[in-house]
């Protein structure tokens, strides 16, 4: 099997999964406005449709990490000067440049999978804020959501220095 494919089919699974709560949060929402924009305080300053709310999210979540995987698939294509990585004077020569853009479209599974996690934890918030009276997003949980984020995102960084050191 090809070092994306594990990657891809887990990624797959949690597009599907998110998609799933995402749409089938749909009872939990208000039929009418859906509070969907909250200012610093945490209470709502926008809203939308329910129908438009789900769509959007979904879009959001999808679209973005497709996007994501999308561009770091297409490093594979560029010239090494639009491509920056750690020690790329090495690690995108022609001996390397293969088994270096493998490695990051694989690797751009995992921040696919985040973002889909992000967004489904983003969502969740949203719900609890909608089903509180008054509506208000709970600080403490939408801080956790993005601490989680930002140090998956750092670890993800991280695995990118590991695998990409300084050549001996």
């Amino acid at each position: 099997m090809k070092t994306w494919h594990i990657p891809a089919i887990v990624y797959a699974t949690i597009c599907l999964i998110f998609v799933a709560f995402v749409g089938g949060s749909a009872p939990l929402l208000p039929d009418s406005a859906v509070a969907s924009h909250f200012n610093g305080a945490g209470n709502p300053d926008g809203s939308m449709a329910c129908n438009a709310y789900l769509l959007f999210t979904c879009g959001m979540g999808v679209g973005t990490s497709l996007f994501v995987i999308g561009t770091i698939y297409a490093c594979s294509f560029l010239p090494v000067s639009m491509i920056n990585i750690p020690n790329k004077g090495y690690w995108l020569a022609p001996a390397q440049r293969v088994q270096s853009c493998r490695f990051l479209f694989a690797h751009s599974f995992h921040l696919g999978s985040l973002i889909l996690c992000f967004m489904g934890g983003l969502h969740f918030l949203t719900i609890l804020a909608n089903r509180s009276v008054p509506k208000h997003l709970p600080g403490g949980p939408f801080a956790m959501v993005g601490a989680f984020f930002g140090i998956g995102l750092i670890i993800w960084v991280a695995v990118l220095y590991w695998r990409f050191p300084k050549p001996k």
